[in-house]
């Protein structure tokens, strides 16, 4: 604490948070300061390291050519990138919140029949909790005479 009992900040900036804890008036008129010095350059480097890796993988989701899209547990869809938009004719934020089963689409099998949810790719991710790759399937939109077909691979995104 400062002569007035509060603490004070004397450095702050993105490598040293210096605060000054304490001072203690000498009998010869100087004061003796207790600070305490912080490092903040590993967290700081960290934070940036981290921030330009979102952006890197942001800005590669929204220039790739195929779709991403990324469900919830409750198989909602939470995100997608532009390509899985333009295939599937929605926004993101049309996208976002809709379920696997939804008025606007229905997915079919390589042989052209109604795909049963078991069989969507996330459905099967999420039952056996491992990836399905090269799943050939068609996307049957309202607002299209024809099927939407593509190769899928869905894989799960793991906590660990």
């Amino acid at each position: 604490m400062g002569v007035d009992g509060r603490t004070h900040d004397a450095i702050r900036s993105p490598q040293v948070d210096a605060r000054l804890r304490s001072a203690s008036p000498q009998a010869d008129g100087s004061t003796w300061w207790d600070c305490l010095l912080v490092d903040l350059l590993p967290s700081a480097v960290s934070e940036r390291a981290l921030r330009l890796n979102e952006l890197r993988l942001r800005t590669l989701l929204d220039h790739i050519s195929c779709g991403v899209i990324v469900h919830a547990e409750d198989h909602t869809i939470i995100d997608a990138n532009p390509a899985a938009c333009r295939i599937t004719g929605l926004s993101l934020e049309q996208l976002r919140g809709r379920g696997v089963v939804d008025p606007y689409w229905h997915l079919l099998e390589e042989d052209g029949s109604r795909m049963p949810l078991d069989r969507f790719p996330v459905s099967q991710v999420m039952a056996r909790g491992c990836a399905v790759n090269k799943l050939i399937l068609g996307i049957r939109r309202s607002d299209l005479s024809d099927p939407v077909w593509a190769q899928v691979d869905a894989y799960p995104l793991l906590d660990e």
